[in-house]
């Protein structure tokens, strides 16, 4: 794993773990929240910029721009959450959602917990010889 990324090298000094960065244009990003599925961050972008977020693109990713829906892409080396903001001041913030195969996936895990709880709550008596 890479070792000289800006998120490491904060770590390392100390200081809070940036979220995102600007990789085209010219601004600042402001780190405002960080969650477990979730990041926001504000962005004062001089010109138009391209935004992009230290988390790994997967499907289910969304993301939101002054409160409505943008689109993003994966982008670079290691396919980070990119997207393209206009010149001016920002609020956006990523989250992950479920996606139909997630749904089904948590659906099938719930019935696998319900049968095994019903086998070894209703297993029938040991008969003692």
């Amino acid at each position: 794993p890479p070792t000289d990324t800006p998120k490491v090298l904060a770590y390392l000094e100390g200081k809070p773990i940036p979220l995102a960065r600007i990789i085209d244009g010219n601004g600042s990003v402001r780190s405002l929240h960080h969650g477990a599925g979730s990041e926001r961050v504000q962005v004062s972008a001089q010109s138009p910029v391209t935004l992009q977020f230290y988390t790994y693109f997967y499907p289910g990713w969304r993301a939101t721009v002054n409160g409505k829906e943008a689109e993003i892409r994966a982008e670079g080396e290691y396919a980070l959450i990119t997207l393209d903001l206009p010149a001016g001041e920002h609020d956006v913030g990523i989250r992950i959602t479920n996606t139909p195969l997630r749904n089904v996936a948590a659906i099938i895990s719930i019935l696998a917990a319900i049968l095994l709880i019903g086998l070894f709550v209703f297993r029938p008596p040991r008969q003692i010889s």
